[in-house]
């Protein structure tokens, strides 16, 4: 699944980018990843979800 250009929720974002809901929320308490808050709805805007993939590590060649 690709990140679409709305908002994620959790779920939506941690199933389309393939890491456990553990990992986002690691990353998130690190400050790897800006999350929005709409009430009780944790949000991953699609340009801080990009911005985040961008800043991964590049993989084995």
């Amino acid at each position: 699944m690709r990140p679409k250009s709305t908002p994620n929720t959790v779920n939506e974002f941690y199933q389309a980018f393939g890491v456990s809901r553990t990992h986002f929320y690691e990353q998130t308490k690190a400050g790897l990843l800006k999350v929005r808050k709409a009430g009780r709805t944790t949000l991953v805007r699609a340009e801080d979800a990009k911005e985040w993939l961008d800043n991964l590590p590049e993989g084995c060649q």
